[in-house]
Formats: structure tokens, sequence, C-alpha cells
């Protein structure tokens, strides 16, 4: 009976060390580039991320260099358990500061999972949290200031009636 006891012991824990190391798989990989991410934490948002996503990360770090990063880690990420399809998956999150339900795609490459995150992720909903706490304006589509209204007509001049 002793042994079957210190077998049991001995594979939960061989279970606890495999799952907190590696971040513990799509779900906590999501949740150290999230946090990363949301608290301007860019270098811990790297560490889980593909060279592409590393490429948007540097993009999106300079456009926020001056954000408050004390307000930031305000921010608690709530990540849902992940939907895995072989090598990818999608975690469901939503933020502390905002309801709305967001998406993060992840690969998993040489046996590690990482954060996909696009050129389309950079001024959409994906960053809304950060945005409205920062009140920057960086999201959709930017108009240039040349930018004619097409839909606008010319005024009318009004002529005067005979009468």
């Amino acid at each position: 009976m002793r042994k079957v006891v210190l077998s049991v012991v001995a594979l939960l824990a061989v279970v606890l060390t495999l799952t907190s190391c590696g971040g513990g798989g799509p779900k906590g990989a999501a949740q150290k580039f999230l946090d990363g991410l949301y608290h301007l934490d860019f270098a811990a948002a790297r560490e889980v991320s593909t060279e592409e996503t590393k490429k948007n990360l540097d993009n999106y770090e300079q456009m926020h260099q001056q954000d408050n990063k004390e307000e930031a880690r305000k921010i608690k990420v709530e990540v849902m358990e992940p939907k895995v399809t072989g090598d990818n998956a999608t975690a469901e999150y939503k933020l502390s500061n905002d309801p709305t339900v967001r998406t993060l795609k992840l690969v998993k490459k040489d046996g590690k999972w990482l954060a996909e995150w696009t050129k389309m992720d950079l001024g959409g909903a994906a960053m809304e949290g950060v945005d409205n706490m920062t009140n920057n304006a960086t999201q959709g589509a930017e108009t240039a200031p040349d930018a004619v209204d097409t839909m606008a007509a010319p005024p009318v001049e009004e002529t005067p009636v005979a009468e």
C-alpha cells in the first residue's frame, strides 16, 4: 500500500512539474503574451511570439513609448480555455476594463506555443483596452489631412427668384 501511495505522489509531482514548465501550453503562452502586450511589457510578449508578431510588437511599442505603464499594469487579462486544432489554437480573452470578448491566434512551432498577432490586430479590436486606457486614437483607418470628402456636395448658391 505504501508503494502505491508513493507512486501516486511521484506521479502528481511529475504532472505538476510538467504543467508548470513551458507556460502551460497555448493558454500559458496566450496569458504571457497578452499580459505583456496590455501591460506594455513588450520583452515578455516577444518571448512567446512568432517572428512576424515580434515585428508588429516593435511597431506597436514605438507608438506607445510614452504611455503610462503604471495604469497599464492595472489591466487584468482573463484568458479562457483555448480551442486547439493540431498546431493551431485560438484563445478568447477579456480585459478588466472592457467586457468585449477578443480572440488571439496561436501556433505551435518547434514544440512551443507562440502568439500570432498580425498587422490587422495592430489597429483593431485587440488593442481597444490599451487605447481606451491611454486615450490614444490609434485605431482604425486614418484619413489623410488633404483627403477630400467625395460624398459631400458643394454648397448650393441661392439665386434670387423674380417676382
